[in-house]
């Protein structure tokens, strides 16, 4: 049985929302060249959604992969999504700035999608996903948001919120970055910095990370690193700046899988599920309610 209940037509699950929400219209990505409402770029086909509209309009993947960013703003709703929890979409560029940028008020989900910014091929790169601008919103949920050369998974300013569950978040920089009074919660996630780059790292301006029942690793120690401390809940598994060798509870941490694998974190890691927890995992298993890993990824 689903951990998430299925939804009628015209309406689509969001599990920050705990429930299905009507849609105000369902446009489709491919590779395929078929006229409205199939486009074959984010770009585009967030250029059809109508400013102001009071419920969300979906944007559904349905290739494996697509090319190109883009920017979300003038409190456009969108929901862009991936068919398949066990196959999600991929949005990747190589934009100097991010693969999709939030602005301007806009909400935006991003669900069962990975989202990669690859960089220049050594000559810099941006943040999978940057957002700003006071009133916007992002919503992450079964995805894997990773920036693989000077960018961070998700990077917010100005007074913008983030809630992500059952997520992997990985930067070649850092997993995430909040400054300017902006917001970042995590619930079940995974939090990540590749090579030299922090699990998390503040700007100024008062910004708050708040990591609940999440793993967050890197070899570098995060708390070293800007102007906050992070409230690193209970249930929050640390794991940085230390001689650890390779972290073998991940799948294959090098390439971004951070799946666990059945090796730590031990029993005294496990954590119980809360009132306002994500129910499933980022492949749509059922957290338990009592004695489940932190993380993205339960091991079943």
């Amino acid at each position: 049985m689903p951990c998430e209940p299925p939804c009628e037509d015209g309406f689509f699950y969001l599990a920050h929302s705990s429930g299905c929400v009507k849609l105000a219209d369902t446009l489709y990505v491919s590779d395929v060249e078929m006229g409205a409402p199939y486009y074959t770029t984010i770009k585009s086909a967030v250029s059809e959604v109508p400013e102001g509209e009071g419920s969300p309009t979906l944007i559904l993947v349905t290739n494996s992969y697509i090319e190109g960013s883009a920017t979300i703003g003038s409190g456009k709703k969108v929901i862009i999504a991936g068919g398949n929890v066990r196959a999600r979409a991929e949005l990747s560029s190589s934009d100097a700035g991010a693969t999709l940028r939030v602005r301007q008020g806009a909400e935006v989900h991003l669900v069962r999608v990975t989202v990669t910014n690859r960089g220049n091929d050594g000559d810099g790169g941006g943040d999978a996903v940057n957002i700003k601008d006071y009133a916007s919103r992002l919503y992450v949920d079964k995805s894997l948001l990773r920036s693989r050369e000077e960018g961070y998974g998700i990077e917010a300013h100005d007074a913008s919120e983030v809630k992500v569950w059952s997520s992997f978040l990985w930067g070649a920089k850092g997993g995430v970055r909040a400054s300017e009074t902006a917001a970042i919660e995590t619930r079940y996630s995974t939090v990540a910095g590749g090579g030299d780059g922090v699990a998390w790292s503040c700007g100024s301006w008062s910004p708050e990370i708040d990591l609940i029942r999440s793993i967050a690793y890197s070899t570098t120690p995060s708390t070293g690193w800007g102007w906050c401390q992070p409230q690193l809940s209970p249930g929050l598994w640390v794991t940085e700046g230390l001689d650890m060798g390779f972290p073998e509870w991940f799948a294959n941490y090098g390439m971004q899988d951070l799946h666990a694998v059945g090796a730590p974190p031990p029993e005294d890691h496990l954590v119980d599920r809360a009132d306002g927890d994500p129910l499933c995992d980022i492949d749509g298993d059922p957290i338990p309610e009592f004695g489940g890993y932190p993380g993205a990824d339960q091991v079943l």
